[in-house]
């Protein structure tokens, strides 16, 4: 007969049973973490719904931030509680500023503390802080913590628009913190309430100071611009007056003394004469820029067509002198100032009929139209405010210039060719960039050597001062 084989029963029941065993533990483990997590989103649900209501009426600035700690002293029964913003007295040396702070549950003055050696240090950085007891313990260098006693701590950073902690918001206790949880959860709830109020301030703050600036400028620009009239006042009396002189005398060489001087010596006198008469002209066109300033009464709807006729009657002498032929399409109403607008065309039309080359008629088209914004030059799109423009253009058929002087020939005394060849000072095209300007548009040329040139003026279509 086979062997027979002892069983052990009381092992085989073992083995399952610690295996059971396990198993319900594991299961009434997870059972409390589920229980636990339900039971903190039904807190922080609770605590949501109580903070909007309590704050349902928007409150702002201190109003807010005195609300919003004792709210969180009234949940708590904390000794301590306040909110803060990071700042820096001196340079790598940074501090918490607070905007509401409650000691035992009352109201009292804001403090500035260092941040070093501390738990707000941590927090600072972007870390939540719990340490519910023994803070003085594992903080000993600071101060602020031996100042008031500081048990208990939990402090829960404040995030800026770009991510980075710049403020605060504590709660501290004298004896050990029972339910850190609890107060954590409260913390970050009305966190980032109390971070758009610190970046509301904080821009409006910049705003402010921004205002400021701007105030300060313009006072500087009002002491400019009357200095600036004070120089017109002598360049248009004081200046004139010898220059007046200079001309009345040389012409009197010239009239009564020609026969007593020699050739060399008329010519001299001729000199003179064209030298004081250049003077003059250059000072009356340096009055005329620095006095090219926009009245916001000036400006009113403007037919283009009727201006260009008002320049070309001014022109009648040269235009006969020099047989130009001058073709004006049908032109737009713009807003903008007359006398102004008839100076920037005068500039344009004047040049084209000066800059031809001998032998040949001056012909010049005035043209325009409305253009969109997304046909503006690229040089002009960072700066234009209005979707529509009234492109002007002058085309010429004068001596041109090079491409890579287009810019140039828009600064003041910029000259392309002697006085002898072509007169003027040079300011003319820098007085209609100018006038462009006030009236926020824009104004380019285009040119080749000997094949004209075409100034292309954009202005706005609306009232640009709006």
């Amino acid at each position: 007969m086979p062997e027979k084989v002892a069983i052990n029963y009381r092992n085989m029941d073992v083995l399952p049973t610690t295996h059971l065993h396990q198993q319900i533990e594991a299961l009434t483990l997870e059972n409390s973490q589920l229980k636990s997590q339900i039971h903190q989103h039904g807190i922080d649900q609770r605590f949501l719904l109580e903070f909007s209501d309590r704050f349902a009426t928007y409150k702002v600035g201190d109003e807010f931030f005195h609300a919003l700690v004792n709210y969180i002293t009234e949940q708590t029964k904390l000794d301590y509680v306040f909110l803060g913003e990071l700042v820096e007295p001196s340079p790598g040396a940074f501090a918490i500023r607070t905007y509401a702070l409650t000691a035992y549950g009352q109201t009292v003055g804001n403090i500035q503390y260092d941040l070093p050696d501390g738990p707000c240090e941590q927090v600072i950085q972007g870390k939540l802080s719990t340490y519910p007891s023994q803070c003085r313990r594992l903080f000993p260098k600071n101060q602020t913590l031996v100042q008031f006693n500081v048990e208990g701590y939990i402090g829960y950073p404040l995030y800026d628009a770009k991510g980075r902690a710049f403020g605060i918001i504590v709660a501290m206790h004298q004896a050990a913190i029972d339910e850190p949880d609890y107060i954590s959860s409260l913390l970050k709830i009305v966190a980032k309430r109390a971070e758009f109020e610190l970046e509301r301030i904080r821009y409006e703050t910049d705003l402010q100071q921004a205002n400021q600036a701007l105030q300060e400028k313009n006072q500087e620009l009002v002491h400019r611009n009357a200095e600036l009239a004070a120089f017109s006042y002598v360049a248009s009396h004081d200046l004139q007056e010898p220059l007046r002189k200079i001309q009345a005398f040389g012409d009197r060489l010239k009239t009564t003394y020609a026969p007593n001087l020699d050739e060399e010596g008329a010519d001299i006198v001729e000199r003179m004469v064209l030298a004081a008469r250049r003077m003059s002209m250059l000072i009356r066109d340096l009055l005329d820029y620095s006095r090219l300033t926009l009245r916001p009464d000036s400006r009113c709807p403007q037919s283009l067509t009727e201006l260009i006729g008002i320049v070309l009657n001014e022109l009648e002498i040269g235009i006969q002198e020099s047989g130009a032929l001058i073709q004006v399409g049908e032109l737009d109403t713009i807003p903008g100032d007359a006398s102004q607008l008839m100076q920037l065309f005068q500039n344009l039309l004047s040049n084209a009929i000066k800059f031809i080359k001998p032998g040949i008629t001056p012909h010049i088209r005035v043209e325009s139209r409305r253009v969109s914004n997304a046909e503006l030059p690229e040089a002009f799109l960072p700066i234009a405010t209005q979707a529509e423009y009234c492109l002007i253009e002058v085309i010429d058929n004068g001596i041109g210039f090079d491409a890579h002087q287009a810019e140039r020939i828009f600064g003041t005394f910029q000259r392309l060719h002697g006085h002898g060849k072509y007169p003027g000072t040079g300011i003319g095209l820098a007085i209609a960039k100018k006038i462009v300007e006030n009236h926020r548009g824009y104004i380019m040329a285009k040119s080749q050597p000997g094949r004209g040139a075409t100034f292309s003026v954009y202005l706005p279509t609306q009232d640009f001062l709006n």
